[in-house]
């Protein structure tokens, strides 16, 4: 049987085997209003609602209450997945190499989200996972435009083709230039696409929480799914459709609300925004035939 993740009032406590949950019941370490899942389930519910917990081996005294004892007081198993922090990994505790947090929170974001963010903590400040995103969502950009400008000297013939009005001798400059603004440029994407999620959720009725679950779900997913774009050719598209998925499956679970209006407040002020754009557009065009009708009278 798969382990069993805890959190009690939106905090993480770990993953446990049934065995170390049913001991943790009986010496009061755990409890029965604390939230349970494990794979496969569609959602969180008490421990107190489980009915196929194994007996526990034996009873554990602990000194004078029932009170859960410290985490970092436990030894074993259930030290080791307790002191692992709140998901993601990004901002656990534990001293690990950063490569290593950025791994296993891609591997949080994007193959569990309905786990990590059912579970993610709400008292949490927005710095931590706002510099996951602008380091992560920098590094994949300067890298697929290092893929361009790659393509593009070795076939200037169809660069030039594509954009004429470029000289091929500013490609280098403007790459070196791409790099010291590219930070600045992640930092407002991260918060305008942030405040464009609120306020779908705020327009359908679906805000839950504060603009700050929405940005840590944002800077999470979006910074996860970046690493998309170190693929050639394709890897923006398929940026583009996994962020989608994994914005409305961590707003669904972060705001507690359905995953249908979690998806209509991803897409409506994006289609609100297009309807605008290509409003302007056809005033601008419209404009400009009228100016040319009149010039040739």
């Amino acid at each position: 049987m798969s382990k069993i993740h805890l959190n009690r009032e939106r905090e993480s406590l770990g993953q446990f085997t049934p065995e170390a949950i049913a001991e943790g019941l009986q010496s009061g370490r755990f409890k029965p209003t604390d939230l349970a899942w494990q794979e496969g389930m569609d959602a969180w519910k008490p421990l107190g609602e489980w009915t196929d917990l194994p007996a526990a081996s034996a009873p554990t005294v602990y000194p004078s209450s029932l009170e859960p004892v410290p985490l970092e007081s436990l030894s074993g198993e259930i030290t080791e997945t307790a002191t692992a922090s709140t998901l993601p990994a990004w901002e656990s505790t534990t001293p690990q190499p950063t490569l290593t947090r950025i791994v296993a929170t891609v591997k949080d974001s994007l193959g569990h989200p309905g786990v990590t963010f059912s579970n993610l903590s709400k008292s949490k400040g927005i710095l931590r996972p706002f510099l996951y995103f602008l380091f992560v969502a920098s590094i994949s950009n300067i890298v697929a435009a290092a893929y361009q400008m790659a393509f593009a000297m070795a076939d200037p013939e169809s660069f030039k083709a594509q954009a004429p009005e470029f000289p091929m001798e500013w490609l280098v400059p403007g790459f070196v230039v791409l790099i010291c603004i590219m930070p600045g440029i992640v930092a407002a994407i991260g918060f305008i696409t942030a405040g464009v999620y609120h306020l779908g959720l705020m327009l359908t009725g679906s805000a839950k929480e504060g603009f700050a679950t929405t940005f840590r779900v944002a800077c999470y997913v979006q910074g996860s799914t970046s690493i998309f774009l170190l693929i050639p050719f394709c890897g923006q598209y398929v940026q583009l459709i996994w962020n989608l998925v994994g914005v409305s499956i961590g707003l669904q679970k972060a705001h507690k609300i359905g995953l249908f209006p979690a998806i209509v407040a991803v897409l409506v002020p994006f289609i609100l925004l297009c309807g605008c754009l290509i409003a302007m557009v056809s005033v601008v065009v419209g404009a400009a035939a009228a100016g040319g009708a009149s010039v040739g009278q």
